[in-house]
Formats: C-alpha cells, structure tokens, sequence
C-alpha cells in the first residue's frame, strides 16, 4: 500500500506542543539552529564520536586506477566504489583490487550509466542503478537480473548544485531507497520525490514534502514531457532538490526542502515520523525556495543541507549568507556547538543559475591526524571517508604529523609510513571510522 506524507504537516502541529518519551529519549525534539549558529568554536573532533578508524591504500595498478568517486557502498569485506560508467571492488581488508563490476554497453546485461551502488554481503550482490532500471551482479561482476523500477521523470540528480550531494540511492535491509528532483519532465503528475521498492521492484512506500503537493500544478507548469525546456524558462522554472538522506543503524533519516522537519523512517512500520523540528528563524517565501535562479536575497536564510546521527550528537550541516556552519547539537542537551567555513555567492555558467560555493566544515581528526574528516558516505555504525593522493600528499607535512598528538599513535604511524611510499598519482586512501 502506498503512503503519502501529506498528513505529515498535521502531524507536526499536533506534536509540536507535547512531549513524549521512549526509554528516556524525546520523541520529537526541537533543535535552536538559528541561535546555535552564535555559539562558534575553533574545532570540532572526530573523537566526539569515533572510537577507532581504518585506514586502508587502494592498490594502483594499470586495472584498478580510479578517477572521479561519484559515490560507493562499504561492507565487512567489500568496498565498491562507482565512477558512473565503471564500477570496482575492492577488499577492504588490504585494499586490494578484486575486479569491476558489469560491463559498460547498451546490452540488456550492461549498464551505461550508473547513479548508485547498492551493497548485500549476505547474498554476495551488488546493485547498480541505471535508471530507469536496477541491474544487480554478482560478486565475480557476472549479470544476475534487472529490475525495472519505472522511474519516472528527471534522474537521481540530487539537486541543481552540481556535487553537493551523491547519496542518489541507498540499498538498506533489502530495500531500494529512490530519490528525485522536482519538477519531472517525462508527464506525470505523480511529484513524489522519495520511494521505496523491494528486490522485485515493487512500490511499497511514496513520499512527498507537504507544501510540494500543495503547489503541485505550480511544479508540473514546465513538465515538458520528455521534450526539454527553453533555456529563458529556467529562471522562472519550480522545483525541489531530492531530500537528504542519512543512514544510522536499523533507521534512515530524511529532510525535504522545507527544512523544518527530520523524518525517520521505520522499517516496522514503513513511514515516515517527524523526529526533529528545526527553528532556523524567518523562511523564504514557496516560490522563493523552490524557483530554480534564487533571488539574491535568499541565501540569507538558514537552510540545513546534510544531517549525521551518532549516539549522543546529532550533526547538522547548515548555510546562511555566504557561510557554511558544521553544528554539533547535543542529543540529551540539545545544547549547540558551531565551526563556520566562509565561501562565496555566484552564477554558474549553466544558464545563470546562482549558487552558494562553499565547503563543508569538517571535523579535526584528533584520532589518527592529518586532514580534516567529512563522511561520503555511511554504513549502520560506521562514516567513510576519501582522500586523494596528491591532496594528502601537498597539505600534510609528514615531520610535523609524526610529532603529532593524536589517541591512536599507532594510527598516526601508519599513515606516515603510507604517506612516505604515496605518489601523486595513486588510488585515493580510504578512512573508515567506527562510531561510538
């Protein structure tokens, strides 16, 4: 059965007043981003939340040479890793190249373009999405079967700023997790911009942001049906970015464009519940927020672009002005802690459109040293991390880290010894962090 969040917005207001309590855990809590972006520190450490971390060199041989990461799925044994038109295995016990995965064609058995992986260690298959298809192989890369996920409209583009967010699909405890942009361009009136299908293919869950379905004839104005759009359109033109998905244990959390509410989604249950509400102080207007070319004076508003769970913090990502802010929001307190980055407002050369540039804050890496840790990507208890040769090689002085103080020496080491046999020209190096 199907399940639309269109109720989500009553939901809200209903539980907004009270407070109810799980094993001493708020259900619904309210997050003061808007005044924890005052309270500025120097640092935040990766030991806040991290235990341990791996560090594991990917072997670079004439087979195994990798380009651009576009995204990747980690297992016990496995790390896969997708450069859109080529995916690899590696092992993540030395990082060894095991082999790629499929072959790039217009067969009925390749893929020419892949969006994201998907992991399962248990039947030893990985998934491809090639929209409007999911390709699954096995582990020696042999072609297993394809599913057809009728996925209509736009692809998995996560949103109009190029690179900000490569979470285009999450395979989780036998789920395929879909997102997509708005507006879509292929007819249909169905806007939902989050679904989710089992193994077969099959829709067992939609769902869209309350105020998108609001405005739904506004966002379908330049569904052009597969035909494209006028260039002069685009300025004028309504959408929504896919919402942001963050993976913790047995839950995935979920934040839409609105950006009020956190959602968790429930396996049991297979809804969406509102588990956070977030005070980010005056909001755009819906044409404002959802007009691809933003007005100038838009990015004075907060909005919260990327979320992390951990045990005792959540960590949300948020832009205002020209500044990007890394908050530390303790989970029992909710008392807030930020770093700032600062970046710049600009048209990109695609038709004009403005944009924020500017980095995410990153976490120090007090655990091993070297450079500042941000994770691509999340398994149930663990953040992964890449690094390219020649980034490490040109920003890290290597006397100065083996001098370091950091919790893990031996760690510390073993970065020094891979740094001083590391060419410019090598696989990136993988860190891998175990959460608290």
């Amino acid at each position: 059965m199907r399940k639309y969040i269109f109720i989500f917005s009553i939901i809200c207001l209903s539980c907004q007043h009270k407070t109810e309590t799980l094993n001493n855990e708020k259900l619904l809590v309210e997050i003061q981003v808007e005044n924890g972006l005052k309270n500025k520190v120097e640092e935040l450490k990766l030991s806040d939340v991290a235990a341990d971390i791996e560090i594991i060199p990917l072997e670079t041989n004439n087979e195994s040479v990798i380009g651009y990461i576009f995204n990747m799925a980690t297992g016990n044994e496995s790390l896969i890793f997708n450069e859109m038109n080529r995916v690899s295995r590696f092992s993540r016990t030395d990082g060894k190249f095991i082999n790629t995965i499929g072959k790039l064609g217009t067969g009925p058995t390749d893929f020419y373009y892949c969006e994201g992986v998907g992991l399962d260690e248990s039947k030893q298959y990985i998934h491809l999405f090639t929209s409007p298809e999911i390709k699954t192989y096995d582990f020696t890369g042999d072609f297993v079967k394809s599913v057809k996920v009728a996925f209509p409209g736009a692809s998995m583009s996560a949103e109009a700023n190029p690179g900000r967010d490569t979470r285009t699909y999450l395979y989780f405890n036998n789920r395929h997790i879909l997102r997509r942009m708005l507006p879509v361009f292929d007819g249909t009136k169905d806007i939902w911009q989050l679904a989710m299908t089992d193994t077969t293919g099959h829709y067992f869950a939609k769902y869209s942001e309350p105020s998108c379905v609001m405005y739904q004839n506004e966002l379908n104005k330049y569904n052009s049906g597969g035909k494209g759009f006028e260039p002069e359109q685009v300025g004028y033109m309504w959408g929504a970015n896919s919402p942001v998905l963050n993976r913790y244990y047995n839950h995935v959390n979920c934040l839409f464009d609105s950006n009020d509410t956190i959602y968790r989604y429930s396996e049991k249950e297979n809804a969406l519940s509102p588990r956070y509400i977030l005070r980010c102080g005056e909001r755009p207007s819906f044409q404002d927020m959802h007009q691809l070319n933003k007005p100038w004076d838009y990015f004075k508003y907060i909005f919260v672009v990327d979320v992390l769970e951990t045990k005792d913090f959540l960590y949300l990502v948020a832009e205002k002005d020209r500044s990007s802010y890394l908050l530390q929001v303790d989970r029992k307190s909710s008392s807030i802690q930020a770093i700032e980055n600062k970046g710049e407002i600009k048209e990109s050369k695609f038709m004009n459109v403005r944009h924020r540039k500017v980095s995410n804050p990153q976490f120090t890496n007090d655990l091993c040293g070297g450079l500042p840790f941000y994770p691509r990507s999340q398994t149930n208890n663990q953040w992964i991390a890449l690094y390219e040769a020649a980034d490490l090689l040109e920003q890290i002085d290597t006397d100065n880290l083996k001098n370091s103080d950091v919790l893990l020496p031996k760690k510390r080491d073993q970065l020094v010894q891979i740094l001083q046999t590391l060419k410019e020209d090598d696989n990136p190096i993988v860190m891998i962090v175990t959460l608290k």
